[in-house]
């Protein structure tokens, strides 16, 4: 009984770490690098450790597949930009769980910046 409970543990963890390579595949390239490139100026920025790196890029590499799925589905404009606004305050929700609370802050003030750029980009 031993050696079966062992067995499908085993198991349960070589199909676990099977489809976390199998769904790293899947992700577009320039996907990949944008996020890469997100959570490297994080890492500057807000002065990551190795673990809290990973799990954001993780955390970033996630829901920007979430998004893509978004834009490319045949929703109604107006209602693709409403889940796009909904996914983005729940990742910095998430992104809550990873940074302690100065790096938090920081991250929330970075985030803020980047929409007023935004803004100001599609204006000119």
């Amino acid at each position: 009984m031993k050696k079966i409970v062992v067995l499908f543990i085993f198991m349960m963890g070589s199909f676990s770490l099977h489809a976390q390579f199998i769904s790293k595949d899947i992700v577009p390239e320039h996907i990949q690098e944008r996020v890469e490139n997100q959570v490297d100026y994080l890492a500057k920025e807000l002065a990551l450790s190795g673990k809290q790196y990973t799990l954001m890029k993780n955390k970033l590499l996630d829901f920007e597949m979430k998004e893509q799925k978004l834009v490319n589905s045949d929703l109604p404009l107006k209602e693709k930009n409403k889940s796009i606004a909904a996914l983005d305050i729940e990742k910095i929700r998430e992104v809550r769980d990873i940074l302690t609370k100065t790096q938090y802050d920081k991250y929330v003030q970075i985030v803020k910046e980047q929409r007023k750029n935004n803004l100001e980009n599609i204006r000119n």
